[in-house]
C-alpha cells in the first residue's frame, strides 16, 4: 500500500524551487517546512548538517515547503536566510504533505523509492511543544539515513513529530 502511495506522488510530480519536476531516484530525505515555524528555523544548522550528511551518504535530500500559496522566489529567500541547501520542493497543495502522513513542520520522511522507511521527527531536541533540550539525545533521521545508505535495518522507523501545524483544507 505504501508502495502505490509514493509512486502517486511521482505521478504528481510537485515542482522545484528551479522549475523542474520533483523525481525520485533513489533513496530520498525530505523535510517537511513551512517559512513562518520558528522550530523549522532553529533546526536550519541541524536540517544543513543532515543535508551534507546524506549527500554523503548518496541518500537525496530535499526539503519541502508545504506552504499553500508558497512562491519559488520566497522560498528560495527563506533558504539563503537561513543557510538551508538550495534546491527544495513546493508543496503548495499540500498534497506530498497529507499523503507521506506530515501534520506538522518539520517532519523528516525517508524512503527507498518503494517503502516508507522512516517517518517521525529530526531528533529529540523538541521532546514536545514548549520543551527544548539543550542538546538533543537522539538521532533518529540520521540513523535512519546511515542505515538506509549501508543497506541495514532501521531501528526506529517511526516518532512523532514535533512543531507547528500543517493547516489542511477542510
Amino acid at each position: 500500500m505504501i508502495s502505490a502511495l509514493l509512486l502517486g506522488l511521482v505521478a504528481q510530480a510537485p515542482l522545484m524551487t528551479n522549475g523542474k519536476p520533483f523525481a525520485v531516484h533513489g533513496p530520498t530525505a525530505l523535510v517537511f517546512i513551512t517559512s513562518d515555524c520558528p522550530i523549522c528555523r532553529e533546526y536550519s544548522p541541524e536540517i544543513s548538517r543532515l543535508a551534507a550528511f546524506a549527500g554523503s551518504k548518496h541518500v537525496d535530500f530535499y526539503l519541502v515547503f508545504s506552504e499553500p500559496g508558497i512562491k519559488a522566489k520566497d522560498a528560495v529567500a527563506h533558504l539563503k536566510e537561513f543557510g538551508l541547501p538550495q534546491l527544495a520542493v513546493l508543496d503548495g497543495s499540500l498534497s506530498f504533505a497529507k499523503k507521506l502522513g506530515a501534520k506538522v513542520t518539520p517532519t523528516a520522511v525517508l524512503w527507498d523509492g518503494k517503502n516508507l522507511l522512516y517517518s517521525g521527527r529530526i531528533n529529540d531536541l523538541y521532546p514536545s511543544i514548549g520543551k527544548r533540550r539543550v542538546n538533543p539525545t537522539t538521532h533518529e533521521f540520521r540513523d535512519a539515513i546511515a542505515a538506509a545508505a549501508s543497506h541495514h535495518a532501521i531501528k526506529v522507523s517511526r516518532t512523532e513529530a514535533v512543531g507547528c501545524t500543517i493547516s489542511f483544507p477542510k
